[in-house]
This record gives C-alpha cells, sequence and structure tokens, in this order.
C-alpha cells in the first residue's frame, strides 16, 4: 500500500500553478502532511511558527487533481497518508444523527519529495563582452523548460550585453552545445575543475619540452611546478589558474616566466630562422578573482592551448600532448570564447557578414 503523485507539469517551476494528484494504491483518500520546506515558503513559515515536525498540506480523494502554487524552488517533503474513508459511520446516537461523521481507517504511509525547479543564471564570455546562461534545475538534473509551458525556454542564452556577445550566443556550435545540457546532472555537465586544471598543466608541461614541434625547448622557463596540480578550493583554483594562464601566455609569446622581458626574447617558436607568435591562440583571459571567474578562465586556457599545440606557429602539430574532452558546462564557455576570440567571426544565418566583420574587426556597435 502506497501513494504516488503526479504532476500536470513534468518540471514545476517557483510562482507557476500546478496541478497535483495523489492517488492511493489501496484506499480512496489521502491526506498529505509537509515535513520540511525550503526557506521562504508558506508550509516553512507553518512548519516554524508552530514548531512542529509536520503540518497539514493537503486532504484529497485519490486522485483528485488540486491546484498549488508553489512560492519558491527547492524540495518539499510530504508524508502522504493513505486512508479508506467513509467504510463505516460512528458518532451520533442513532443512525445518520447530525453529529454523525465517516469512520476513516489508515492503511499506511508514504514519503513524497516535489522538486520545485531553480533557475539559475552564469555569466558567459569576458569582463567587456558578456551575456547570461539560464538553466533550470531540479535536484541533482539540469531540466529543460518550455515558453508555452512554464513561460520561459531553456537552457538559453540570454541578455548579451554587446553585439559581440550576440554574435556568439548565435553560433550553431554554442546553440548545440547549450541545448545539450538539458537532462544532464549537474555532476557531470560541471566536472571536476581540479582534474581539468591538472589534466592541462601535465598536458602543457610535456608540450613545452616538445623537441620535435619547437625550435627550441622551453624547458624550465615556463613550466609549472606540480604544486599547482589538484586544486580544490576556490582560492587553490585562483592561484593554479594565475600560473596557468602567464605560463601559457609567456609560452605562445616567446617569453619567459622567471625572467619575464617581453614577446620574443625566446625562440620557442621559430619558422625559417624567423620568430613566430600565435596570436590568434592567445588567452582571453589573464587571471580570475571569484569561482564564477575561475570557470570561465579555465574554460579559456582550454580553448588556448588547444588552437596553439596544433598551430602553424610549430615545426609540426603537437598531436600527442591533447588535452581531454571538457565537461558540458565548461565546453560551452570555451565555445563562446572562441568566437570572440576571433576578430573575422561567421555572421550568424539571421545576420548580415558587413555588421559582424565590423563589430567583432572594429569595435562597432549597432544603433
Amino acid at each position: 500500500m502506497s501513494v504516488s503523485l503526479s504532476t500536470s507539469i513534468a518540471v514545476p517551476i517557483a510562482k507557476k500553478p500546478v496541478r497535483l494528484a495523489f492517488t492511493a494504491s489501496s484506499g480512496n483518500f489521502v491526506r498529505a502532511w509537509c515535513t520540511a520546506a525550503p526557506l521562504g515558503s508558506k508550509l516553512r513559515a507553518a512548519l516554524d511558527k508552530d514548531a512542529s515536525a509536520r503540518v497539514h498540506a493537503f486532504d484529497a480523494d485519490s486522485g483528485r487533481q488540486l491546484d498549488y502554487t508553489f512560492e519558491v524552488s527547492g524540495a518539499y517533503q510530504f508524508a502522504a497518508q493513505e486512508l479508506v474513508k467513509g467504510a463505516a459511520q460512528y458518532g451520533g446516537g442513532y443512525q445518520n444523527a447530525p453529529n454523525s461523521a465517516p469512520a476513516e481507517r489508515l492503511l499506511g504511509e508514504t514519503a513524497i519529495a516535489v522538486h520545485v525547479a531553480a533557475g539559475l543564471k552564469a555569466s558567459l564570455g569576458t569582463s567587456t563582452d558578456q551575456a547570461d546562461l539560464l538553466l533550470y534545475v531540479t535536484d541533482s538534473t539540469i531540466q529543460p523548460t518550455l515558453l508555452a509551458v512554464h513561460g520561459v525556454a531553456s537552457p538559453a542564452i540570454q541578455g548579451a550585453k554587446t553585439d559581440r556577445a550576440k554574435t556568439a550566443a548565435q553560433n550553431a556550435g554554442v546553440v548545440a552545445a547549450v541545448a545539450a545540457l538539458a537532462g544532464t546532472s549537474a555532476a557531470t555537465s560541471l566536472g571536476t575543475l581540479g582534474t581539468v586544471a591538472t589534466d592541462f598543466i601535465d598536458k602543457f608541461n610535456a608540450h613545452i619540452v616538445g623537441g620535435s614541434f619547437h625550435a627550441t625547448t622551453d624547458g624550465a622557463d615556463n613550466h609549472i611546478p606540480r604544486d599547482f596540480r589538484n586544486p580544490t578550493t576556490a582560492d587553490a583554483l585562483k592561484r593554479t589558474l594565475g600560473r596557468i594562464l602567464k605560463s601559457l601566455s609567456n609560452h605562445i609569446r616567446n617569453d619567459t616566466y622567471s625572467n619575464p622581458a617581453g614577446t620574443g626574447v625566446a625562440q620557442w617558436h621559430q619558422l625559417g630562422g624567423e620568430n613566430v607568435v600565435d596570436w590568434t591562440s592567445l588567452p582571453l583571459f589573464e587571471s580570475s578573482s571569484k569561482i564564477s571567474e575561475h570557470v570561465r578562465a579555465l574554460a579559456d586556457a582550454w580553448r588556448s592551448y588547444e588552437a596553439h599545440r596544433g598551430s602553424a606557429a610549430h615545426t609540426a602539430p603537437d598531436n600527442t600532448n591533447v588535452l581531454s574532452a571538457l565537461p558540458p558546462l565548461l565546453h560551452v564557455h570555451e565555445l563562446f570564447l572562441a568566437e570572440l576570440a576571433k576578430l573575422s567571426p561567421s555572421a550568424p544565418l539571421t545576420d548580415n557578414s558587413a555588421k559582424t566583420l565590423l563589430v567583432h574587426g572594429a569595435g562597432f556597435e549597432e544603433i
């Protein structure tokens, strides 16, 4: 014997009415008690006011739909009691007496959780060219929402703040990567940032000493010490990324870390006896100060290195020290940043190429 719950909207969101139906497997009536609710909800306020382990939430015949609006996102916990109601009469001195009432028999109790999706946003891009990535999540999963059902479509990019950001947001690869987030677990989508950073350090260190594709090996100059591997806190990521971005930029520009004297002082990359700087692969980030920036800076370092290791600045491409694929969320950041890095990206299908060229190549903004 148990109680199940169905909702009219597969993914309920806060402040959007939803129909609930509690269905008993054997009984004909359900009484639902709320045992826990998110801060800011009416049910949580009732629990706190009564200092009680549970408060009454719903009474309904089995399967009857109830309209309800959850005020805030989160996990609402219910104890749903399965009852047989009206099986016998009790109370009153005689049959059908005014103070008689239908009997209730408790068959059992089922714990039920209702996950109301939380709307989240994070910045894409750089400090000068940004847009917002909008996600709705329930429990452990990134959920799709529909304009016709929820009033908002997601996953999606919104609020591009510059024309350059608008171009990046409309890139077909970016759009596809954002759509692919739907249905993935948040943990899988984010991955482990420390693992990504460590993979970068190991592959980068191996790349810079590769004599088969460098004119001169970049030995100890831009080597990233092992101490920066496996960062496990936001502050550790900040320091690790600071070293990664500096060493990467120096290596690409034929500069040194231990005694930096400027672009071209070293000869890591030469063609025909002349220094070559791989300008197109330079990272857009020079540092990061908080976790939302760490994610973007790490994706940018990945983008920069992967573009550099196969670039024409080498005597041959480095096809050995290939970075592991990024987790889906970082992949979105990487693709968005790749568009921002271009002086002449492909124009979106619904835009004109002259505008895209002048926006990215000369800093124009549409009026």
